[in-house]
């Protein structure tokens, strides 16, 4: 049994009787890579070649519901795809000292919002196409999950306003854009059939999101030498919250577990792509994502995590990625 299928069951509370059919039929294309595109919604982020039991099980993350990089055969001679382009950082006092400290020191919100299943966010992920050129503007998406105690459950992909890499919005809209607000994706499963691969709910305690998201980590596959790194936590949180609506111990908690870890700086202070301030936490490349950086933004006053960023280091010509582009982001509103 390949790492994919095991994961899936694993996590189906139904998982002593066969998988429902539909549920076979995807899960075998989603392997095989027959899943069917539609609406110009591209496949999950394939994000690792050298890694393959790590890909299937990161691949069953998202399927579902994100936008993907499709590999393609190389053109020669292609302009680099347009991406969106980094934040902009701006000096802060806040050092990896202070932000640990604040973290236990200040105040708790007296009325916090609680954990909820499902999720939404905005994203942007690279999209590339063998027929057709490198993409010449950027139209994030608007992803929307829901599902219930039975794991039953849907999935819907809205597309977002075309803009150039500075954020400007395009109009009228740029011909292979699709209209903002069109459905793009919509899916809905029967009981059993939703595959979700945290199907209790996050702990709001340090100790325990840490083994939360290391039991998830291990069940990847993904080796431990030592300490966990902030962004194999980083990797796990952000599956997550494509399944879970954190509420604000849980995202506090979440915080204090990645800062605690090593393997991450202080860049800055910045404005993220939905207009809102944040510390940025530069974390370095893993084994599950080699090659790539990743910048959290978090407000330190409310304790909430705002956006997460991958950046190509060393870009890739053959896929048109200049050096240091923004590959995807992902906003939490």
């Amino acid at each position: 049994m390949d790492d994919l299928t095991r994961l899936l069951r694993e996590n189906n509370p139904f998982r002593d009787a066969p998988l429902p059919e539909r549920a076979t039929r995807r899960l075998d294309d989603i392997i095989s890579g027959r899943r069917e595109t539609r609406h110009d919604v591209a496949l999950p982020p394939l994000r690792s070649q050298r890694t393959p039991a790590l890909l299937a099980g990161a691949a069953f993350v998202v399927t579902l519901v994100v936008v993907a990089l499709v590999l393609v055969s190389v053109r020669p001679q292609v302009a680099m795809a347009v991406t969106p382009n980094l934040l902009e950082l701006r000096p802060t006092v806040t050092t990896i000292d202070t932000l640990r400290e604040d973290l236990v020191t200040s105040p708790l919100n007296p009325r916090p919002t609680a954990t909820s299943r499902g999720a939404q966010w905005e994203g942007w992920f690279l999209q590339l196409d063998a027929d057709r050129p490198a993409a010449t503007f950027i139209q994030p998406q608007r992803v929307q999950i829901a599902w219930g105690e039975d794991f039953s459950g849907s999935s819907r992909i809205v597309a977002g306003t075309p803009m150039t890499a500075d954020g400007s919005v395009i109009e009228p809209v740029p011909a292979g854009a699709a209209a903002p607000g069109t459905t793009l994706y919509e899916e809905t499963w029967g009981p059993g059939e939703y595959p979700v691969p945290f199907p209790e709910a996050p702990p709001e305690d340090a100790a325990g999101m840490r083994g939360y998201l290391e039991a998830f980590l291990a069940s990847l596959g993904v080796t431990e030498a030592g300490s966990r790194s902030a962004g194999e936590y980083l990797y796990a949180l952000s599956s997550l919250m494509q399944f879970w609506t954190l509420g604000d111990a849980a995202q506090r908690t979440a915080i204090e577990v990645i800062v605690s870890a090593p393997g991450f700086q202080v860049a800055g202070e910045t404005t993220d792509r939905a207009g809102r301030a944040g510390v940025v936490l530069d974390i370095a490349p893993t084994e599950l994502e080699p090659g790539y950086r990743t910048q959290l933004v978090v407000d330190i006053r409310s304790w909430r995590l705002l956006a997460v960023e991958r950046i190509s280091i060393a870009g890739d010509p053959d896929f048109h990625i200049a050096p240091d582009s923004v590959t995807d982001y992902t906003l939490w509103r």
